[in-house]
C-alpha cells in the first residue's frame, strides 16, 4: 500500500479499532469479552500484511458488518431480549 492510501485508510481501521474495543467492554462477563477480544487481535494479525486498499475496504465494510450485528445483540440482551447466537 502506498504512503497517500495509508494515510486515507489508517484512520479507519483505527477508528474501527476502537469502536470494536469499546463494544466489546459492554459484555457483562469476562470471559465473553476475552473471547471476542482474542478474536479481534487474531482477525487484525491475519490482515496485517493486507495492501490492496480495495480489500482493505471491504474488510472494513465486512467487519463493520459483523460489529454491528455484535452491537444489536448486545442491545437486545441490555433490553432483556433473548439476544440471539452466531
Amino acid at each position: 500500500m502506498n504512503n497517500r492510501h495509508s494515510k486515507v485508510l489508517l484512520p479507519s481501521v483505527f477508528s474501527f479499532y476502537r469502536q470494536a474495543l469499546r463494544t466489546i467492554r459492554r459484555f457483562p462477563s469476562f470471559d465473553q469479552r476475552q473471547i471476542y477480544y482474542d478474536l479481534l487481535r487474531l482477525k487484525f494479525t491475519e490482515q496485517a500484511r493486507q495492501r490492496d486498499p480495495a480489500q482493505i475496504k471491504r474488510l472494513l465494510s465486512s467487519a463493520h458488518e459483523e460489529l454491528d450485528w455484535l452491537k444489536s445483540v448486545l442491545d437486545r440482551k441490555a433490553d432483556g431480549g433473548a439476544g440471539g447466537g452466531h
